[in-house]
C-alpha cells in the first residue's frame, strides 16, 4: 500500500511561525491558515488587528490551492488573462494560497488575507442569491401564522412557564477589549495539552467577544466534521455570552424553540472567556463526546481571569 507524508500539528505551527515572522518584519497584520491535502483547516492565527473577513477569505485562499494543488496566483493570472470562464471554478482567484510540497506531493496549503482588495476581488467572486416571496407564498404565510396564534391561544389555557418575567437580564455580561492572539493561542495551548494528557484528538477554537475567529488547532487525527462544530461552539457561546452547555440543557428540558435561534448549537463545549467580568471572547472544543469538549474547554478558558 503506499505511503504518503502527512502535516503534524507541529508542522503547521512552524510554517505559521515563518509567515508570522514574515509578516511582522513588513508591518503587516494578516491571517494565517494552514489545511491538510483535502483543503481541512489543520491550524489559524488571526494577528491582532487583522479583519474578522480576512479569516474567511485565508482559508478559501488555502482550500483553493490545496485541493487545486496549484498557487491562487496561478488562477488570478490566467483570469486577469481573459480566461473569465475561471471565475466559475470553485477556487478563489486570488494570490495569497501557497500549496505546501514534500516528496513530490502535495501535503496541504497555506493561505494569507490581509489587503482589503483582497475582501472585494473575494466579495466579487461570490455569487448573489436573493429569494423573492411570490403573493401566494406569503399569504400561505400569513395563513400559517394566524393559525398558530389560534393553537396558542388554545394552549393558552395552561400556565406557561416561560411567560415568567425575572428582575434582572441574564448573562447579562459587559463587553470588553476583544481577546489577542496571544491570549487565544494560550488558551488553545492548554485546551490541547488537557486533550493530550488524556489521550484525545480534538479541534479547538476561540474566537473574539464580536464571534469572530482568531485561532484554531486540529490536533492530529482529530474528526474533521468537528472543524466546523469547534467554531460554532465557540461563536455561540460569545454571542448568546453563556456557555453552549445551557443551550444545551434548554433543549434536552423541551424549550425547542431554542432551536429555532439563528446560531444556535446544542451541545456542550463552548465556553465564554469573560475577564473581570467582561467578555472578551469564547472557546470551542470538540471531537470526542459532548463531556469530553467540555473538559478540554475547561481548561483553556481557566488560562483567561
Amino acid at each position: 500500500m503506499k505511503t504518503k507524508p502527512c502535516l503534524t500539528l507541529e508542522d503547521c505551527k512552524k510554517i505559521g511561525a515563518a509567515c508570522e515572522a514574515e509578516a511582522r518584519k513588513n508591518k503587516w497584520n494578516v491571517v494565517i491558515a494552514v489545511l491538510d491535502d483535502g483543503g481541512h483547516l489543520l491550524w489559524l492565527e488571526r494577528m491582532d488587528g487583522a479583519t474578522p473577513a480576512n479569516a474567511e477569505i485565508a482559508i478559501e485562499k488555502g482550500r483553493s490551492a490545496a485541493v487545486s494543488r496549484r498557487t491562487t496566483k496561478n488562477w488570478e493570472d490566467r483570469v486577469a488573462a481573459g480566461r473569465n470562464a475561471l471565475l466559475k471554478m470553485p477556487v478563489l482567484p486570488v494570490q495569497g494560497g501557497v500549496p505546501i510540497m514534500a516528496g513530490g506531493e502535495c501535503v496541504g496549503a497555506v493561505g494569507v488575507s490581509c489587503s482589503p482588495a483582497d475582501q472585494v476581488l473575494h466579495n466579487r467572486s461570490q455569487p448573489r442569491r436573493r429569494t423573492i416571496m411570490s403573493l401566494k407564498s406569503a399569504a400561505q404565510a400569513v395563513a400559517a401564522a394566524m393559525l398558530a396564534a389560534f393553537a396558542l391561544n388554545v394552549g393558552a389555557q395552561q400556565p406557561n412557564p416561560l411567560d415568567n418575567v425575572p428582575d434582572k437580564m441574564p448573562n447579562d455580561f459587559p463587553y470588553g477589549a476583544p481577546i489577542s492572539l496571544d491570549r487565544a493561542e494560550a488558551a488553545i495551548n492548554a485546551a490541547v495539552a488537557e486533550s493530550r494528557k488524556r489521550g484525545w484528538k480534538l479541534n479547538v477554537a476561540v474566537v473574539d467577544s464580536g464571534g469572530n475567529l482568531v485561532a484554531f488547532q486540529r490536533m492530529d487525527g482529530a474528526q474533521l466534521a468537528s472543524i466546523a462544530i469547534s467554531e460554532h461552539k465557540a461563536r455561540a457561546s460569545a454571542t448568546f455570552r453563556r456557555e453552549t452547555k445551557a443551550l444545551e440543557a434548554g433543549i434536552q428540558g423541551g424549550n425547542n424553540y431554542l432551536i429555532t435561534l439563528d446560531g444556535v448549537i446544542g451541545s456542550r463545549g463552548g465556553i465564554p472567556l469573560l475577564e473581570g467580568g467582561k467578555l472578551i471572547g469564547a472557546i470551542g472544543c470538540s471531537g470526542g463526546t459532548g463531556s469530553q469538549d467540555e473538559v478540554v474547554c475547561k481548561a483553556g478558558a481557566a488560562t483567561v481571569k
